[in-house]
This record gives C-alpha cells, structure tokens and sequence, in this order.
C-alpha cells in the first residue's frame, strides 16, 4: 500500500490514473518483488493501515481498515478489486504461516488481548480458546 504524494509533494508522472494527492493505492508484483504496478485505489488517507496488510497468496489481500471508530479486518479474493468484512476489531498482529493458516491478534479496549485464527485462507476467523 503506498500513500500517493506528501508533505509539499505533487504527484509524480509514475501516478496511477486518478490519484490524488494523499490517496492510497495498492501496488502489485507477479514477478516476486522486482517490480510493482500500480492496482486497486485503497481509499482516503488513514482508512487502510499497512501494518496489517498481508497477502498469504496470489490474489489474496487482507487489511485492517478504519471504519468510524472501529477497526475492521477486510480481505479482497480478486487482487483488491471488492471487500468484504471477516472480521470486526483492532488487530495488533495478523500473519500467516501457510496459504491457508494465519493468525491475528485482537486487542480489546479493557487492555486484553486474544487470539483469533483462519484455516481457509482469511476467508473465515474464529477466536482461539486456551
């Protein structure tokens, strides 16, 4: 995810059709990492955090959004072209360790955490119970 523009920046030539200056856009790579281009526009600034923006597969895009003053978990099966919702809370952590198994950590306004998996991708999350 990339913030277009900045701080007395204008927007440069390599802008993507339609930017704004503080749009947020999602770049993508199909040859691991060497080069990116420009893919869907994410939103307005501050309403996608790319610190729980993960990509478990091809395709596959999951991000914390802020929605009001809640925080959900959104996840796009198309390469960021639609949303949906698969979860609704603030995530201090959200990570895979296979294509299918990620995890997320959930922290709750009484200073608790817990912990939520998915086993088909980020399709699906349920709290884990110890």
């Amino acid at each position: 995810a990339c913030v277009i523009g900045g701080f007395a920046s204008p927007l440069s030539k390599a802008a993507p059709r339609g930017a704004a200056v503080g749009s947020t856009w999602l770049y993508v790579s199909r040859d691991g990492g060497r080069s990116f281009r420009a893919g869907a526009e994410l939103g307005p600034p501050g309403t996608f955090f790319d610190s729980g923006l993960v990509s478990p597969r091809p395709g596959t895009i999951l991000a914390t959004k802020q929605v009001g003053t809640a925080q959900e978990l959104r996840a796009s099966f198309d390469g960021g072209r639609r949303w949906t919702t698969v979860h609704r809370g603030v995530l201090g952590y959200l990570g895979f360790t296979t294509p299918s198994q990620g995890a997320g950590i959930v922290d709750r306004s009484n200073h608790t955490s817990s912990m939520i998996m998915t086993f088909d991708g980020g399709r699906h999350w349920a709290a884990v119970h110890f």
